[in-house]
């Protein structure tokens, strides 16, 4: 009898040691496992796969690589929407793919060398982002630091200076819908109305208007329309040091004091802001 009590307390012993061994094998395990996971999920986190989808699919891969998404839910204590959300992007993505098991829905995970194949279109799409960028920062630059040219100037005196003038800015901007603009006092007008009526009618086939903005007010409303020559007077004061003309990146300035002079500018942005200020003007003058 007291040999049979020592067997059963040997037997025991060892069980239990054999138990506890097994127990150390199992943690060290589960240990190693924990550690290959968490490489594997900053892999995954690196191929650009959110918190979520990395946890369903590496429940999938421990798990049998399959599963129905009623299964991964339980897996990863996810609600089903979500998971099936997350198991159609892990799709799109090429790394789980949609199969049937009996009548029911599954995903199952493909060949790990997907993810490969999924590293290089992430690549590709990276490149192109990347080609695209470098005229986005381009653009960029320009529009926080803007090279403004510097505006060419010429100049030109007498009355045939001035029409010399123009008719350089007509020939370089004599296209359709382009508009020659000036403007002048009552004087100016009438000293230089018969020649710009004329030129305006070898503008008009060309779609080419000239109008006239008389800028010093007068008792006597002037309005005139032949065609495609147009002159109002506005009884608004405007406070220019000269007379001005606008026509493509053309500006044309001149000085009506003493003896008439002019200056001739091409500059696209000074063009376009003489332009707009005409037009609202034109546009405020009955």
């Amino acid at each position: 009898m007291c040999k049979s009590v020592g067997v059963f307390r040997h037997l025991k012993n060892t069980v239990a040691k054999a138990l506890r061994d097994l127990y150390k094998v199992y943690d060290e395990l589960t240990r190693h496992v924990k550690m290959e996971l968490q490489h594997v999920a900053e892999t995954l986190g690196g191929l650009g796969l959110t918190e979520k989808e990395i946890g369903v699919y590496l429940s999938l891969v421990t798990h049998g690589g399959i599963g129905s998404t009623i299964e991964v839910a339980q897996f990863t204590g996810m609600p089903r929407t979500s998971v099936y959300d997350l198991l159609l992007s892990l799709q799109r993505k090429g790394i789980v793919v949609e199969k049937r098991r009996k009548n029911t829905k599954v995903f199952s995970v493909e060949s790990p060398a997907h993810l490969l194949a999924y590293l290089q279109k992430q690549e590709a799409a990276l490149e192109t982002t990347k080609q695209k960028l470098k005229g986005t920062v381009a653009d960029l630059e320009s529009l926080l630091h803007p090279a403004l040219p510097v505006p060419s100037l010429r100049q030109f005196r007498g009355e045939e200076g001035i029409l010399r003038m123009w008719e350089e800015q007509m020939l370089a901007t004599k296209r359709e819908g382009e508009v020659f603009n000036v403007f002048c006092t009552h004087q100016f007008l009438a000293q230089f109305q018969p020649w710009l009526q004329e030129k305006s009618k070898e503008l008009l086939p060309h779609g080419v208007q000239v109008k006239v903005l008389v800028t010093s007010p007068s008792e006597d409303p002037i309005f005139i329309k032949i065609r495609n020559f147009e002159v109002k007077a506005s009884q608004q004061s405007y406070v220019f040091a000269a007379g001005m003309n606008v026509m493509g990146d053309f500006i044309g300035f001149w000085n009506e004091l003493d003896s008439l002079a002019g200056m001739l500018m091409e500059n696209a942005h000074v063009a376009r802001m003489q332009r707009a200020m005409f037009d609202q003007a034109w546009a405020q003058t009955a």
